[in-house]
């Protein structure tokens, strides 16, 4: 899934099932986030987010993926948090009147922020906070 979505030219459609199985495969099996997270799937995820900004349901399942990388991850194993909170708040904003972009960005700020003082100020920083309220103002169906 990796070697997928580190190919740059490929189809839009072929990096959003990418991420959908990736978040599959590492959704129940801590052995296969460590897999994931050491053959570079966090980098190739937010690479794929990059390449396809205006993709809704890769920018979802990415989101997701990443959401569930970093659950599973074990104490010490980096996401390298804030290139991930930049990806993500890149796609709530342009997907603002996306529901599933918008709740699983949300998952994945409220799992990874908390982590360390850092993430918290960098998010700060970034606008994560005004964005968050800013959509859970504009949204009744983020059912989280």
């Amino acid at each position: 899934m990796v070697a997928i979505l580190r190919m740059p030219a490929i189809k839009e459609r072929m990096h959003e099932e990418a991420c959908e199985t990736l978040w599959t495969l590492t959704q129940s099996s801590a052995e296969n986030v460590t897999q994931a997270l050491n053959v570079g799937a966090v980098p190739a995820v937010v690479s794929t987010m990059s390449a396809h900004p205006e993709a809704e349901t890769l920018q979802a399942n990415a989101c997701f993926a990443l959401y569930v990388l970093d659950k599973g991850s074990a104490a010490g194993q980096s996401l390298t948090p804030q290139i991930v909170i930049k990806a993500v708040l890149v796609s709530m904003r342009g997907h603002t009147n996306s529901t599933i972009v918008q709740k699983n960005a949300c998952m994945l700020l409220y799992e990874l922020i908390p982590k360390s003082e850092e993430n918290d100020d960098f998010a700060g920083e970034e606008g994560a906070v005004e964005l968050v309220l800013t959509v859970m103002r504009g949204s009744k169906n983020l059912d989280m």
